[in-house]
């Protein structure tokens, strides 16, 4: 094992400059990871793996001189990993909104944001602001109106009331499928 240490250390020693792009790869790394694991649980066992490894190569190699280069690239690829894992969490939580949990049917008023046009599939979609029926937040959705009930009315910039019944986004046809809750 010793030499396995060694011979990291003198690569890690020979690379001088051309190790920095890896903290990059290595923060990648971790945001890649934030995409490819399942959930919250995976995502803080991804973060505390990470602190882990630099904990524990701190606290194995403190103090020796012989191990400096791979005590730093095991903090640092380890923290950054963990970091971009962090950053993918709380980026989706600022920027995502929860798709609504259930179906919903409600009298709503909204703001029309987009109005498009669908002659292909007889429709009007639009996309509106509204509130929330259950928690008043605000929330974007995307309405289909049968041009036989269009309204030359429905343009950007209306305020519309109507009743609808608002559904989750479908899960994905097909294992690895296109995921609609996820862009929604």
């Amino acid at each position: 094992m010793s030499s396995l240490g060694d011979g990291a250390e003198e690569f890690l020693a020979s690379a001088g400059f051309d190790r920095g792009p890896w903290l990059a790869v290595a923060f990648a790394g971790g945001v890649a990871a934030w995409f490819v694991l399942p959930g919250p649980a995976a995502w803080v066992a991804t973060i505390a793996a990470g602190a882990v490894a630099a904990l524990g190569a701190l606290a194995a190699w403190r103090g020796r001189e012989d191990r400096a280069r791979l005590t730093l690239a095991i903090v640092a690829v380890g923290l950054l990993v963990a970091a971009g894992v962090a950053t993918g969490w709380a980026r989706s939580a600022m920027v995502g909104t929860e798709a609504f949990a259930r179906p919903v049917s409600a009298h709503l008023e909204g703001r029309v944001l987009e109005r498009i046009e669908q002659p292909a599939d007889e429709r009007v979609r639009l996309v509106l602001a509204i509130r929330d029926p259950d928690t008043g937040a605000p929330a974007k959705v995307r309405i289909n109106v049968p041009l036989a009930e269009d309204d030359p009315a429905y343009r950007e910039g209306a305020l519309i009331a109507f009743t609808a019944r608002l559904m989750p986004p479908a899960a994905p046809m097909l294992p690895g499928g296109y995921d609609f809750a996820r862009s929604a």
